[in-house]
């Protein structure tokens, strides 16, 4: 077994070993750049570099239009979500109403049919809101039937049987 000197006397060596970091250039196998770097020091460096590319990365990330493709929390991306759900169904709107505008005055022009027979621009929204209040109305005929049936649902039931 070793003696504890010799152990000591290992790891004072180990701790001196030095190691040498070159940069060659290829072409002329010129020596660039030469460092001298102890265990530890490499250490040093390789953390400090580590953490320098963090802080690049995250730096890029923030900072430029990238962090728009990275997910939000769920309240900002769903409250995000439905304003653009919601300027997307006005603007669809718009669009129906200009096409059936154009339309009507696109038949108008050629002469194919009559002015009396040309919607006016808002029956679009007439049509929509007719479907609205059918759709309304089915929703409140299930949620009373489905109150109803509720209501009739026993909550807390006593056995009295005896054994």
């Amino acid at each position: 077994m070793a003696a504890p000197s010799d152990k000591i006397e290992a790891q004072k060596r180990k701790k001196g070993r030095k190691y040498l970091l070159t940069l060659v250039n290829e072409r002329t196998l010129e020596r660039v750049w030469i460092v001298k770097l102890t265990p530890l020091w490499a250490a040093l460096m390789t953390g400090t570099g580590v953490v320098l590319l963090l802080v690049v990365f995250s730096c890029i990330i923030l900072f430029t239009p990238l962090r728009h493709l990275l997910p939000k929390n769920n309240g900002e991306f769903r409250e995000e979500l439905v304003q653009q759900a919601i300027r997307m169904d006005s603007l669809q709107t718009v669009i129906d109403v200009q096409t059936e505008y154009l339309n009507s005055l696109r038949c108008a022009m050629a002469g194919t049919v009559s002015t009396d027979t040309i919607l006016p621009i808002d029956s679009l929204q007439l049509i929509a809101f007719d479907q609205l209040e059918d759709v309304r109305a089915q929703a409140t005929e299930e949620f009373m039937v489905e109150h109803e049936a509720l209501k009739n649902v026993e909550y807390f039931h006593i056995n009295d049987s005896t054994e």
